[in-house]
Formats: structure tokens, sequence, C-alpha cells
């Protein structure tokens, strides 16, 4: 299990009633980490969310390696 610190940003804080957390989770890809968040924030299932890592944004298959995690709501296009 590793701890991980999550900060959340948008409506996405709105979603879960924090703006950042430190859980500790077995999930070692970044999909399976978002699969953990829904189930601990029912409400995240009815929107897009995404995660990243290393200040990048990460795909759902790619392994966790950085224990500071951002979850971004939706982005518009410009």
């Amino acid at each position: 299990m590793t701890q991980r610190t999550l900060t959340y940003y948008g409506k996405l804080a709105e979603l879960t009633g924090k703006s950042k957390e430190e859980i500790t989770t077995e999930a070692h890809t970044v999909g399976a980490l978002k699969d953990r968040l829904i189930d601990r924030y029912p409400a995240l299932k009815k929107v897009s969310f995404k995660l990243a890592q290393g200040q990048a944004i990460a795909d759902d298959k790619d392994l966790l390696t950085d224990t500071n995690i951002d979850v971004f709501p939706p982005f518009s296009g410009g």
C-alpha cells in the first residue's frame, strides 16, 4: 500500500468536499486509482475527470509513479 496526496480542482473539490487529502491505496495504475475514487465518492461517476502526475496528464493504463496526484475536472477547448 502506498500513501498518496490528492489535490482536487474546480467542481471535483465541491463533489468530494475536499481540496486535498491523503489516502493509502493498493492502486498501481491511474485507472485503478480512478475506480477507487469513484467508489469513495460516487458523485464522481457522473463527471469526467483526469489524473495528473509529474505535471502531466496520465492515461488510465499508466503506472502510478508519483505520490502527489492532481485530480482535474474536464477541460474546455478554446
